[in-house]
């Protein structure tokens, strides 16, 4: 009778720890699932409001005619390697250096054109963690570059750069016309290998209606990184991952190539076809897991 009614306390006991097991369970995943899906339409805001600024850049008149100038000076093969001498020289600046550079006290036509805009470009880059801006001309060449690295004055339909995320904006926002197009993360070997998405959209002469160039603003990890650190109620023991259709990090740049992750997936947020595959297929996946 007492073996009895041990075992009768156990099952008593044991079932009572499964169901506390069970309900923790599923207020962990509950809450889980909150989180991940407010940072999901965290990152969905930052992506229309990069696609309302591309709209306002690519119809902008003050930009068609800077554009319209600048190309100009970047066809004279005597004059582009001026030009690119003042931003590079040989190589001996690195980015930070490159992208203070803007002209000041200089005669050269192209550097005074440039000077009236940079600024603001520049001022955009780190406001919002873009990786880069450009403007492409009609021919391809990147006129324009916020941090004038190996791109800059060449045509993205040379062998290095057609393939590139870069070259296959460019190549769709003309097929596109006045819409912005995206291009997925992917290795950009320009940039030394680091992850970068491409956003581009045509400019267009507001008179004649003809293109005049394309304006591409890339973007890395830290882009993706900055919108979920402006999500409320953030927790120093829990960590948020998004992760593409191809099962990749794109929140983490370190970690990206350590390979695919499991992850809870939020309910799906509403479609937006100008987004890269990563919100097309997988819906930006926000995960919440514990620290590791």
């Amino acid at each position: 009778m007492l073996l009895l009614a041990c075992l009768a306390v156990l099952a008593v006991g044991l079932s009572g720890y499964r169901a506390v097991s069970l309900w923790a369970q599923e207020a962990v995943n509950e809450r889980l699932g909150v989180l991940a899906d407010g940072r999901a339409k965290a990152l969905e805001r930052r992506w229309d409001r990069l696609l309302a600024e591309l709209a306002v850049q690519a119809h902008s008149a003050h930009q068609v005619s800077s554009l319209d100038e600048i190309r100009g000076w970047m066809e004279l093969s005597e004059h582009r390697a001026l030009i690119l001498n003042y931003f590079q020289q040989g190589g001996a600046l690195n980015a930070d250096e490159r992208m203070l550079r803007a002209g000041r006290g200089q005669s050269h036509g192209y550097l005074k054109r440039h000077l009236e805009f940079h600024d603001i470009y520049l001022a955009a880059l780190r406001q919002f963690d873009y990786a880069d801006i450009f403007l492409v001309a009609p021919n391809g060449r990147v006129v324009y570059s916020v941090t004038k690295g190996a791109e800059f004055g060449r045509q993205v339909t040379e062998n290095d750069l057609a393939g590139t995320g870069l070259g296959r904006a460019v190549s769709e926002a003309a097929e596109a016309r006045d819409r912005p197009v995206s291009v997925d993360f992917a290795p950009y070997d320009i940039a030394g290998g680091a992850p970068r998405a491409f956003v581009a959209q045509r400019f267009h002469n507001p008179a004649s209606g003809q293109p005049v160039g394309t304006v591409v603003v890339a973007i890395g990890a830290s882009f993706v990184d900055a919108a979920l650190a402006t999500v409320a109620g953030s927790y120093l023991d829990i960590q948020t991952y998004v992760v593409g259709s191809d099962g990749f990090l794109r929140s983490d740049q370190a970690t990206r190539l350590s390979g695919p992750r499991s992850t809870r997936k939020p309910r799906s947020q509403p479609s937006d076809r100008h987004r890269p595959a990563a919100s097309d297929q997988s819906r930006r996946r926000a995960a919440g897991g514990g620290r590791p």
